[in-house]
């Protein structure tokens, strides 16, 4: 999308949602980096700063990655009923438009704010805010995974196949033949599953601190689906964060157990050992997504990358009982 189309269509959606009477109101509109999926804008108006999101159809990555636009709608419906959830950890939604094929949300910034990713690089993890995303987490899916809660709006599974299931999974065995049966079978794992709400794209770059809280955003694989995802889908980073900066690997080895202990508190929808098996094979095969998959992270070298599969492909052959014993085992395979 050309900066003067997305500056149309920031104007239309926010003439749509009634946040603006005049185009004229709007006084500036930055697009935003950092996604693949998306164009993103930080919207200045005569009263307030929006951000408004608008899907790609297909993935601003070298393979061909392409996935449904209304996976935009799914997204913003995970942001508003998690807004009802943790509203301290989300940020204030403005609306939907079906006409625009968008939504608008509270701008989140300041200097007291800041992309998690980013920190993350450059010095050792706060082990704190590790703890509260797990907990937040935790709680969306909680609230979810109770019998009572209406899941009509999130029957999505499509869009977490296109997003997913096949550039992660699907994509990553058949690139390893000899690992392809048990890729094959864990893709229909997350098809059949239908246990909490699953975000899809727990990722550090997709969580905000602001005031030492973090605030969740960018959703746009949400459905009803396998819990252990998310949670396999957030280690992964913190482990690859580690082969990246050795020397945090310590603290960041620390983060991750954090993180799985505060969500864990959570989980009474199953019994919480097999929970625990499930995110221990899922999370060395996200591993070897990133380095093989249609997405791979952009900071690894080759020579990191070819440490990542000299760790995880025995766990993937040989599954740990435990994700505590499986993030262990990962750690210890960084030099």
């Amino acid at each position: 999308m050309t900066e003067v189309n997305l500056n149309e269509r920031v104007a239309d959606l926010l003439m749509d949602l009634g946040l603006i009477r005049h185009k004229s109101q709007i006084q500036s509109v930055k697009p935003l980096t950092g996604g693949v999926a998306s164009d993103v804008a930080l919207v200045e108006t005569d009263q307030h700063k929006y951000c408004a999101k608008f899907a790609l159809p297909k993935m601003r990555v070298e393979a061909d990655w392409f996935a449904p636009v209304y996976r935009n709608k799914c997204e913003y419906e995970w942001l508003r009923l998690a807004e009802t959830i943790i509203p301290e950890n989300t940020p204030k939604m403005f609306g939907f438009s079906e006409k625009s094929g968008g939504f608008a949300m509270d701008y989140v910034g300041g200097d007291d704010c800041f992309v998690w990713k980013e920190k993350l690089f450059k010095f050792p993890p706060d082990v704190s805010i590790a703890e509260k995303v797990g907990k937040t987490f935790g709680k969306v899916q909680s609230h979810t995974g109770e019998s009572t809660f209406n899941s009509s709006e999130f029957l999505k599974k499509d869009v977490f196949y296109h997003m997913r299931i096949e550039p992660y999974i699907l994509y990553t065995g058949s690139k390893h033949p000899d690992l392809k049966p048990i890729f094959d079978g864990v893709a229909k794992q997350l098809a059949d599953a239908n246990k909490t709400l699953v975000h899809g794209d727990v990722s550090p770059k997709n969580i905000l601190v602001k005031s030492g809280e973090p605030i969740l955003i960018d959703a746009e694989c949400a459905t009803m689906g396998e819990p252990a995802f998310d949670v396999a889908f957030c280690l992964n980073h913190f482990f690859l964060k580690a082969v990246y900066s050795p020397q945090f690997k310590k603290g960041l080895e620390e983060a991750a157990l954090s993180f799985f202990e505060c969500y864990n508190e959570f989980v009474h929808w199953e019994n919480k050992q097999d929970f625990s098996r499930r995110v221990a094979k899922l999370l060395p095969m996200l591993g070897l997504a990133r380095v093989d998959g249609k997405s791979p992270v952009e900071y690894l070298n080759p020579d990191q990358e070819k440490g990542v599969r000299q760790i995880v492909i025995p766990l993937i052959l040989s599954p740990q009982n435990s994700i505590q014993s499986t993030i262990n085992a990962q750690f210890s395979g960084i030099g």
